[in-house]
């Protein structure tokens, strides 16, 4: 926002409960939850801040470039001052005018969705900033078919403390990928190596995970899951939130505008969990999970569309499936 509409801005006081902080990779449903989470009194959202696509990013950050921002020298010191800056509202770029979607003067909790950074992290992030987790995941083979471009992925290993963390088997494995000449193999690879940190060396309890499928079959389950998960009041709209597309989904996804254009019913929805096969090459599933197997995760199964059943939403919260 220009400075000279800051003083239309939100006003930013932290209340007693924990901002949240949504961590993901692109193509996963981030938009919809944050909207989803915007809609509670009094929550601001910050919009992926570690973004290199804004001018904002790389004056915080110091760099200008994907490459450069995975390779950050004293990424806690500088991550730690630009978060601090975001929860007490003294960047003006994020003080979204009122009159926006979700937009409100005087906010007293945050919502941050992190992408592009800090998958290794996690821990850390809920330490330093004493926030809530939640960890959003999708299917590899629609997040890989929807977003093409992948302009962290020769990076990750070269970092160091990110590369500390894998076993020289999976290192090897993922070195023979990043050598070939297939984007799609690269793509599940990127997706593979942005969820390894979480998932390979532990999921905590204090932590929620959540699927695009149980967000997108199981809307009204999945919403009062996350309400006693992360202390939040009755979504008082709900019904308006599912029944229309995400700001990123009108931007890039025509199909999916139609389908909710159509006006089907709730239990119709399965078709945004599974649309992918309409367009998936023969062969392609089975080579996803080898390359997840080679990684050594486990998140999903071949075959399904949901993952496995310790990382969906309870069952007595489930009406679809």
């Amino acid at each position: 926002m220009s400075r000279a509409l800051a003083p239309y801005g939100n006003y930013h006081r932290q209340g007693k409960l924990p901002d949240i902080f949504i961590i993901s990779v692109p193509r996963t449903g981030s938009t919809f939850l944050m909207e989803v989470l915007g809609a509670q009194p009094r929550m601001k959202t910050l919009d992926e801040p570690f973004s290199m696509n804004y001018p904002h990013t790389h004056r915080e950050l110091g760099v200008d470039n994907w490459p450069d921002a995975v390779m950050l020298r004293n990424r806690k010191e500088i991550y730690g001052r630009y978060v601090d800056r975001l929860c007490k509202g003294q960047i003006s770029d994020f003080k979204s005018p009122v009159w926006s979607r979700n937009g409100r003067f005087f906010t007293t909790r945050n919502t941050l969705k992190i992408l592009h950074a800090g998958e290794d992290l996690i821990p850390w992030f809920e330490e330093r900033f004493d926030c809530m987790i939640v960890l959003l995941i999708r299917h590899p083979i629609p997040t890989v078919l929807s977003h093409e471009v992948h302009p962290r992925v020769d990076c990750f290993l070269r970092q160091p403390e990110m590369r500390a963390l894998f076993s020289d088997s999976h290192i090897r494995f993922a070195e023979r990928i990043l050598a070939s000449d297939s984007q799609y193999d690269r793509g599940v690879l990127d997706w593979c190596l942005q969820y390894y940190p979480a998932f390979t060396h532990g999921i905590k309890p204090s932590w929620t995970v959540i699927s695009y499928e149980d967000l997108s079959v199981e809307a009204i389950g999945a919403v009062k899951y996350l309400e006693q998960r992360l202390q939040l009041s009755p979504t008082r709209n709900l019904e308006q939130i599912i029944g229309e597309p995400s700001v990123s989904t009108v931007q890039s996804d025509a199909e999916t505008v139609a389908f909710f254009k159509s006006g089907k019913p709730s239990q119709s929805r399965h078709y945004l969990i599974e649309k992918w096969r309409e367009r998936l090459e023969p062969g392609r599933e089975a080579r996803t999970f080898e390359i997840l197997d080679g990684m050594g995760l486990d998140i999903y199964s071949l075959g399904n569309l949901f993952p496995k059943e310790k990382y969906r939403i309870p069952k007595y919260l489930r009406t679809a499936s």
